[in-house]
């Protein structure tokens, strides 16, 4: 959908319809620990019933279910999803417990076809893909080391109008 998308000639209107992230978290963590249940993989969400995406409900789906499939890959035992909205503004972070990634990398991983490791399942599209979609909503993402030892993946979109 969102490589459709892309290649697009770009004259995108973004929806701004309200939708409650805490459901979608909920949908994505359902498939994802089906897939890994073999991995016994710990899921933790922190996300209040009131807290709000600003846009479409699939580009939310399509934002968090990438981030989630990456950390789930990663995991050791552990992922945590959190999504505080203050004022407006809306901060989703996915943090894992996995090996994390090398600070000096992480400029790297946004690029469309980058794998830095060959090891996993994919194909290197998930976070262009994220990133892309997060820019057009004027929104950041941000990689650094969890304070669970792995990666933490912070995107924050602005207040809306």
């Amino acid at each position: 959908r969102e490589l459709s998308r892309a290649r697009s000639s770009g004259a995108l209107t973004l929806t701004r319809a309200r939708v409650s992230v805490r459901p979608i978290v909920e949908q994505v963590v359902r498939a994802l620990a089906r897939i890994s249940a073999d991995r016994g993989l710990s899921w933790k969400i922190e996300i209040g019933e009131d807290d709000v995406f600003s846009g479409e409900e699939n580009d939310l789906l399509e934002i968090v279910g990438n981030l989630a499939d990456n950390a789930s890959k990663w995991a050791t035992s552990r992922i945590v999803i959190k999504a505080p909205s203050v004022g407006g503004t809306l901060a989703l972070s996915i943090e894992d417990d996995g090996p994390g990634l090398p600070a000096e990398n992480r400029d790297q991983m946004m690029q469309r076809g980058t794998r830095l490791d060959e090891r996993t399942d994919g194909h290197g599209l998930g976070m262009s893909i994220v990133a892309k979609m997060v820019e057009r909503y004027h929104g950041s993402i941000e990689l650094a080391q969890s304070s669970h030892g792995g990666l933490a993946v912070s995107v924050t979109f602005p207040k809306s109008d």
